[in-house]
């Protein structure tokens, strides 16, 4: 993972050549950003890039990783990434931000498990 500063803001990547970020390292970043105090700025940008990839019903789709389908493949990394960070960095403010992604998030969970014929969530990617 590098850090990188795009537009004067702090960015974090794998260092793959993909063009946008990986939902699936958003638990692995936010650990970092948590354990090291890492400016605010890094947990802004990927707290954005969760809310963009957020879709109407929920679920964190990782654009990168699904080549074109809709497939759950990074929904518990970006869902712990938000809960961790509220909880690590004791910000309310943040908290309350997140809280409509993290009830739409859980919705969509339980939905899920509501109508998969095995009382499962569906298969996943990741």
């Amino acid at each position: 993972m590098a850090t990188r500063t795009g537009d004067g803001h702090h960015v974090q990547r794998d260092g793959l050549p993909y063009p946008k970020n990986l939902l699936a390292s958003a638990r692995d970043y936010g650990h970092l950003y948590d354990s090291f105090r890492l400016p605010d700025d890094y947990v802004r940008a990927e707290t954005g890039f969760c809310r963009r990839d957020q879709q109407p019903d929920g679920m964190f789709l990782d654009v990168v990783l699904i080549h074109g389908t809709k497939a759950l493949s990074s929904h518990g990394q970006a869902l712990t990434f938000l809960l961790n960070h509220a909880i690590m960095s004791r910000d309310s403010a943040y908290a309350r931000e997140i809280w409509p992604m993290i009830r739409h998030a859980v919705d969509f969970i339980r939905l899920d498990h509501e109508h998969e014929p095995h009382g499962l969530m569906r298969p996943s990617l990741a």
